[in-house]
């Protein structure tokens, strides 16, 4: 049996019929077994990506593929159908947007749209194949602005929260900063060495005493911070840490 060169004619039918939902084969074009057709599982899912150049393809006579194709192969396609079904479904559960179309040639829609199960009773998988809505490149965009105006939003939300009790930053910092700059000019005057610990205890000491001096000097937070750094010095000291 000899396999000529498909016309483009030829080649839109097959595609066409895989688009309709009939059962597609296809053959290694180096293959010298002429006969060796098998298969193709799926070929509705690749219409328009077909690979004329390396395989032939032909829609299956329905009394030879009763005939010669295998339990096996039919089990693996419909194994993988299910699953393809259950991710589909479960995507939608899960808030993706699906899109569906007619198996019949003459069914509507012939083409892809966005699937409102509003109109429907659930996925009908006999009349209809349905896939998940692929997110465009402006889509991806407005999706991820959306989620950095979320994140910006959350961190106003907590600086402005923030504020009610520790104070305006800029009057914290200016309180901080002059406390840290008298214990460095005094440590440097009296030639007074300190351990790394006990230099970060005091900076630690000035930093929750600008809060108190720059925000509300009754929240308990501060207090309980302060106490905690001379706590740890004197742990080390003791040997205890």
């Amino acid at each position: 049996m000899e396999i000529k060169e498909p016309t483009q004619e030829y080649k839109e039918s097959i595609e066409a019929a895989a688009r309709r939902g009939e059962p597609i084969e296809y053959h290694l074009a180096i293959d010298p077994v002429l006969d060796n057709w098998t298969l193709f599982p799926r070929a509705q899912d690749y219409c328009g990506d077909f690979n004329w150049k390396h395989f032939y393809f032909r829609v299956v006579n329905p009394p030879r593929a009763e005939r010669e194709i295998s339990m096996e192969a039919i089990a693996t396609e419909s194994g993988e159908l299910v699953k393809y079904r259950k991710g589909v479904e479960c995507s939608y559960t899960e808030g993706a947007e699906v899109e569906f179309r007619n198996n019949r040639a003459n069914g509507y829609p012939l083409d892809w749209e966005i699937w409102d199960p509003t109109k429907t009773h659930g996925f009908d998988w006999v009349g209809f194949n349905y896939r998940v809505k692929a997110q465009t490149a402006m889509d991806n965009i407005k999706t991820a602005q959306e989620t950095v105006d979320k994140a910006i939003g959350m961190v106003e939300a907590m600086l402005s929260e923030r504020e009610k009790t520790h104070g305006n930053f800029r009057d914290h910092a200016r309180c901080t900063q002059r406390l840290k700059s008298v214990l460095r000019e005094e440590l440097e005057i009296m030639e007074k060495p300190l351990t790394m610990e006990q230099e970060e205890a005091l900076d630690m000491i000035f930093h929750k005493i600008g809060r108190i001096v720059a925000g509300n000097a009754n929240f308990v937070d501060h207090w309980d911070d302060l106490a905690g750094y001379p706590t740890l010095v004197a742990k080390i000291l003791r040997g205890e840490l």
